[in-house]
């Protein structure tokens, strides 16, 4: 899903990114724990063993990913408008750090 999160981010689908970028992580850290597919990205990154900083990463990167997968919860709206061209430098740089956090957890424990 590394192909998919980078078309995204290159077509400026930031956005997309975001979501693409942190449902790869999330993928990955289950099948490396052989989690049951109701464990939440949350619960994954707090039993893996990664880094401190890369967690808090991708728990910032889960938040604003929320922000958008969960529309409804964030604004009581029935009305949802999820499209978007605006584009903003601060959710441009959200989606490189997800990208950065992609490659970051799937090439931490390379072995040989």
């Amino acid at each position: 899903m590394i192909f998919e999160a980078d078309t995204c981010f290159v077509a400026g689908a930031d956005i997309s990114t975001i979501i693409v970028a942190t449902a790869a992580i999330e993928t990955f850290l289950r099948s490396e724990a052989n989690a049951k597919k109701s464990m939440r990205l949350v619960d994954l990154v707090r039993e893996s063993d990664l880094p401190d900083e890369l967690a808090d990463e991708i728990g910032s990167l889960r938040k604003k990913r929320n922000r958008w997968v969960h529309l409804k919860s964030v604004n009581g709206d029935d009305n949802l408008n999820c499209y978007t061209d605006a584009y903003s430098e601060e959710l441009e740089n959200d989606a490189y750090r997800a990208c950065r956090a992609l490659r970051e957890v799937i090439y931490l424990n390379q072995f040989l």
